[in-house]
């Protein structure tokens, strides 16, 4: 654990240095484009050969995976929902399989009822927090009533995300989704 970088060039680049000791590194914050985010910079100055950055999702399209010095770099967003979807999704399966593991890599794909609407913008694939109950034999999905990036309290007792696929902008309640699980459906 590092803790808190300082928002300047040279603290990213200083603190992505020490971190080459590990494994793998992984980072929350900075990967944007703001005024403040300085991975990117700091990833070029190291000589850091990127693999990607940016992905057509949401939440979680600041994602880069960079390879510095051997080492495998996995910088995440900083709003709290778009880290957690993106470790999820990405980071926890590439740990399984550095550690060996030859199934379940990828969290488990069902498909859920909706029981309330979904709306997206359509102009990409969109993971939206929902909490899966199983009733009488069959999946259900009861949406996260906020959905932004920033509220962490939608990832409380959401335990999978209903995958919203690009060019979509509304599902309707009864119709059949998707969903990514991130742990075991509830029970009712």
């Amino acid at each position: 654990m590092m803790g808190i970088v300082p928002d300047t060039r040279e603290a990213t680049i200083a603190a992505i240095e020490s971190a080459l000791e590990s494994d793998f590194i992984i980072s929350s914050g900075g990967v944007s484009v703001g005024a403040y985010d300085f991975v990117k910079d700091a990833l070029d100055a190291l000589g850091a050969e990127t693999k990607f950055w940016q992905i057509a999702m949401k939440p979680g399209k600041p994602v880069v995976l960079s390879r510095v010095r051997g080492r495998l770099y996995f910088g995440l967003p900083g709003n709290p929902v778009s880290c957690m979807v993106s470790f999820l999704l990405f980071i926890a399966p590439a740990l399984r399989k550095a550690m060996g593991q030859t199934r379940a890599i990828l969290p488990p794909t069902v498909v859920t009822r909706l029981m309330g609407p979904l709306k997206s913008r359509g102009d990409r694939r969109n993971y939206l927090r929902i909490r899966v109950v199983a009733r009488d034999g069959e999946l259900l999905a009861y949406p996260m009533t906020a959905q932004g990036s920033g509220v962490s309290t939608s990832m409380v007792q959401a335990n999978g995300f209903a995958v919203v696929e690009t060019g979509i902008t509304s599902v309707n309640a009864g119709e059949t989704i998707a969903t990514v699980l991130v742990a075991a459906p509830f029970s009712e």
